[in-house]
Protein backbone atom coordinates (compact mmCIF):
# COMPACT_ATOMS: atom_id res chain seq x y z
CA UNK A 1 0.00 0.00 0.00
CA UNK A 2 1.72 3.29 -0.64
CA UNK A 3 2.12 5.87 2.08
CA UNK A 4 -0.44 8.23 2.78
CA UNK A 5 2.40 11.28 2.72
CA UNK A 6 5.78 10.93 0.65
CA UNK A 7 8.25 12.75 2.02
CA UNK A 8 10.02 15.50 -0.91
CA UNK A 9 12.86 17.36 -1.32
CA UNK A 10 10.74 20.86 -0.91
CA UNK A 11 9.77 19.31 3.25
CA UNK A 12 13.42 19.82 3.63
CA UNK A 13 14.20 23.16 5.94
CA UNK A 14 18.32 22.33 5.54
CA UNK A 15 18.76 21.51 8.92
CA UNK A 16 19.23 17.77 9.45
CA UNK A 17 18.15 17.00 12.79
CA UNK A 18 14.94 18.91 12.01
CA UNK A 19 14.15 17.40 8.47
CA UNK A 20 14.65 14.08 10.55
CA UNK A 21 12.38 14.94 12.74
CA UNK A 22 9.60 15.72 10.31
CA UNK A 23 10.28 12.75 8.45
CA UNK A 24 9.27 10.44 12.05
CA UNK A 25 6.63 12.75 12.31
CA UNK A 26 5.32 11.95 8.72
CA UNK A 27 6.42 8.30 9.54
CA UNK A 28 3.79 8.20 12.12
CA UNK A 29 0.94 9.44 10.43
CA UNK A 30 1.67 7.05 7.70
CA UNK A 31 1.26 3.93 10.01
CA UNK A 32 -1.65 5.62 11.63
CA UNK A 33 -3.08 5.86 7.94
CA UNK A 34 -1.85 1.88 7.51
CA UNK A 35 -3.97 1.22 10.75
CA UNK A 36 -7.35 2.43 9.66
CA UNK A 37 -6.61 1.11 5.84
CA UNK A 38 -7.25 -2.74 7.59
CA UNK A 39 -2.95 -3.15 8.30
CA UNK A 40 -3.02 -2.30 12.08
CA UNK A 41 -4.96 -2.62 14.48
CA UNK A 42 -6.92 -0.54 17.03
CA UNK A 43 -4.57 -0.68 19.75
CA UNK A 44 -1.63 -0.13 17.36
CA UNK A 45 -3.13 2.62 15.77
CA UNK A 46 -3.71 4.25 19.34
CA UNK A 47 -0.29 4.06 20.27
CA UNK A 48 0.76 5.48 16.87
CA UNK A 49 -1.38 8.70 18.06
CA UNK A 50 0.05 8.77 21.31
CA UNK A 51 3.50 8.17 19.75
CA UNK A 52 2.95 11.34 17.60
CA UNK A 53 1.25 13.44 19.95
CA UNK A 54 4.70 13.04 23.04
CA UNK A 55 6.77 13.30 19.83
CA UNK A 56 5.26 16.38 18.41
CA UNK A 57 5.94 18.09 21.77
CA UNK A 58 9.19 16.99 21.50
CA UNK A 59 10.02 18.02 18.02
CA UNK A 60 8.33 21.87 18.73
CA UNK A 61 10.64 22.13 21.76
CA UNK A 62 13.49 21.62 19.81
CA UNK A 63 12.34 23.36 16.78
CA UNK A 64 11.49 26.29 19.02
CA UNK A 65 14.79 26.46 20.60
CA UNK A 66 17.17 26.56 17.14
CA UNK A 67 14.95 29.62 16.19
CA UNK A 68 15.77 31.37 19.47
CA UNK A 69 19.26 30.08 18.72
CA UNK A 70 18.67 31.46 15.21
CA UNK A 71 16.87 34.79 16.85
CA UNK A 72 13.56 34.21 14.22
CA UNK A 73 11.90 37.33 14.25
CA UNK A 74 8.48 35.69 13.91
CA UNK A 75 9.25 33.02 16.66
CA UNK A 76 6.15 34.13 18.75
CA UNK A 77 3.48 33.43 16.10
CA UNK A 78 5.19 30.36 15.24
CA UNK A 79 5.31 29.42 18.46
CA UNK A 80 1.52 30.30 18.77
CA UNK A 81 0.77 27.55 16.20
CA UNK A 82 2.42 24.31 17.45
CA UNK A 83 0.95 25.47 20.62
CA UNK A 84 -2.40 25.06 19.04
CA UNK A 85 -1.25 22.19 17.15
CA UNK A 86 0.18 20.39 20.01
CA UNK A 87 -3.01 20.93 21.90
CA UNK A 88 -5.23 19.50 18.70
CA UNK A 89 -2.88 16.24 18.48
CA UNK A 90 -3.63 16.11 22.01
CA UNK A 91 -7.30 16.36 22.15
CA UNK A 92 -7.47 13.68 19.13
CA UNK A 93 -5.41 11.30 21.25
CA UNK A 94 -7.86 12.17 24.29
CA UNK A 95 -11.10 10.88 21.91
CA UNK A 96 -12.08 7.72 21.61
CA UNK A 97 -12.14 7.09 18.14
CA UNK A 98 -12.94 3.37 18.00
CA UNK A 99 -13.43 1.77 15.14
CA UNK A 100 -15.28 4.63 13.51
CA UNK A 101 -13.10 4.83 10.08
CA UNK A 102 -14.47 7.90 8.60
CA UNK A 103 -13.66 9.82 12.00
CA UNK A 104 -9.87 8.81 11.94
CA UNK A 105 -9.90 9.32 8.06
CA UNK A 106 -10.62 12.95 8.54
CA UNK A 107 -8.23 12.98 11.49
CA UNK A 108 -5.75 11.82 9.23
CA UNK A 109 -6.85 14.29 6.80
CA UNK A 110 -6.29 16.87 9.32
CA UNK A 111 -2.85 15.73 10.06
CA UNK A 112 -1.79 15.40 6.76
CA UNK A 113 -2.85 18.97 6.07
CA UNK A 114 -1.47 20.65 8.77
CA UNK A 115 1.89 18.84 8.92
CA UNK A 116 2.45 19.34 5.13
CA UNK A 117 1.11 23.16 4.91
CA UNK A 118 2.62 23.89 8.28
CA UNK A 119 6.30 22.73 6.69
CA UNK A 120 6.04 24.21 3.54
CA UNK A 121 4.63 28.04 4.51
CA UNK A 122 5.75 28.29 7.76
CA UNK A 123 9.10 26.43 8.51
CA UNK A 124 10.21 27.74 5.17
CA UNK A 125 10.05 31.08 6.54
CA UNK A 126 13.33 30.33 9.81
CA UNK A 127 15.33 28.63 6.87
CA UNK A 128 17.64 31.91 5.71
CA UNK A 129 18.37 32.43 10.33
CA UNK A 130 18.90 28.59 10.56
CA UNK A 131 21.38 29.07 7.91
CA UNK A 132 23.24 31.92 9.29
CA UNK A 133 23.56 30.23 12.50
CA UNK A 134 24.95 27.32 11.22
CA UNK A 135 27.19 28.96 9.06
CA UNK A 136 28.16 31.03 12.15
CA UNK A 137 28.79 28.00 14.27
CA UNK A 138 31.15 26.42 11.25
CA UNK A 139 32.69 29.54 10.96
CA UNK A 140 33.80 29.45 14.90
CA UNK A 141 31.63 32.47 15.79
CA UNK A 142 28.84 30.58 17.84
Amino acid sequence: MPEYIVWRDEFSVRFDEIDKQHWQIIGIINEMYQCVKGNGTEDKFVEALGDLKTYTETHFAYEEGIMRLAEFPAIEEHEKLHHAMAEKTAGLFKLKLGNKSQIKEKALDFLKEWWVGHIRAKDVEYIPFVEALSAKIKNGGG
